[in-house]
């Protein structure tokens, strides 16, 4: 780290890191400016680069040849590579109050994708439950991604706190036969609220609320190929079109009600809480799947309304 003046600083560093599964190396470097328009104000600057791993369960993955030999044809990946920039604004005022604003970009390559063309990438997973089992991958995918981000805090003062946070992003990807897709994680938007407040009953005795809300843009998936599935008589999804079409809008917002009573002696204290998740029961599509009995497309809806009674003792 060197700082020129009172101002302005940079800060620079050499991250290797070496994975003795794969024989998999890298050197990154990494780089950061940092410029104080004010004893409350910063301007930043950062770049660097960034490798990964990939899953574990991916270089398990076998193939099992013509003569029934099983190979791991996986096991030699190298990591996924990403190169980072991120330009932040920072601000202070009226003692708890804070505001933060960034915009970045990122792009990706050497991504794991199938040797054959298609569609397929290993950035899209984890997007459902577990890691496809796909074998013989290698290095030739990419990918980007970049956004704006906005966060307004206040900190905790009188018994009140507060914190909005927001995120604008474009999220891209191609597989090995070079077509460019949303990736399953392109919602484009997040918006999140938490605020809380304390009321003092007495010395030692409280009562809070806390609110949390969330609304993102939907889930990215595959459309259902109908004809397909009313031929083979189950979901069969038109894998041509990835992440062509999104769900509606996710929401949820949570209220927790708490009250807390300290002992006579200063040892325990005693807390009574009420946690409404999704107090407004709001529907969230969870996912669709062919129905061959009825021969129709049908919708499966997240946990709606579910409250949760909470005792605890603190020691």
């Amino acid at each position: 780290k060197y700082k020129f003046n009172t101002r302005f600083s940079v800060n620079s560093g050499l991250h290797t890191q070496y994975f003795n599964l794969s024989g998999s190396s890298a050197i990154e470097p990494r780089l950061g400016f940092k410029y104080q328009l004010k004893a409350n104000q910063s301007l930043t600057l950062g770049t660097g680069v960034h490798n990964q791993a990939q899953p574990l369960v991916v270089y398990s993955s076998k193939t099992r040849l013509a003569d029934g030999t099983l190979v791991s044809t996986n096991k030699d990946l190298g990591f996924t590579r990403a190169y980072h920039a991120v330009l932040g604004y920072d601000i202070s005022f009226a003692k708890t109050w804070r505001v933060k604003a960034e915009t970045y970009y990122q792009y990706l390559d050497k991504v794991p994708v199938e040797q054959r063309s298609t569609n397929y990438s290993l950035l899209n997973s984890g997007a459902d439950f577990g890691i496809e089992n796909v074998d013989s991958l290698v290095n030739k995918g990419t990918g980007y991604n970049y956004g704006l981000e906005f966060t307004l805090e206040k900190f905790l003062s009188k018994g009140f706190y507060g914190l909005f946070t927001t995120s604008l992003y474009e999220s891209k990807y191609k597989g090995s036969n070079g077509l460019e897709h949303n990736t399953a994680f392109n919602g484009n938007y997040v918006v999140n609220v938490l605020a809380g407040k304390e009321f003092k009953l007495g010395l030692k005795s409280a009562l809070m609320f806390d609110l949390k809300g969330t609304i993102s843009g939907g889930k990215r998936y595959n459309p259902i190929d109908l004809q397909k599935s009313k031929a083979e008589q189950r979901t069969v999804f038109d894998d041509t079109n990835s992440f062509a079409e999104q769900r509606p809008m996710y929401f949820r917002p949570d209220l927790k009600i708490t009250y807390r009573k300290g002992s006579k002696n200063g040892k325990f204290t005693q807390e009574f809480s009420l946690s409404l998740t999704n107090f407004v029961g709001y529907k969230n599509l969870f996912t669709e799947s062919y129905d061959k009995k009825n021969d129709k497309v049908i919708k499966q809806y997240q946990q709606g309304f579910l409250p949760i009674p909470q005792y605890r003792i603190l020691f």
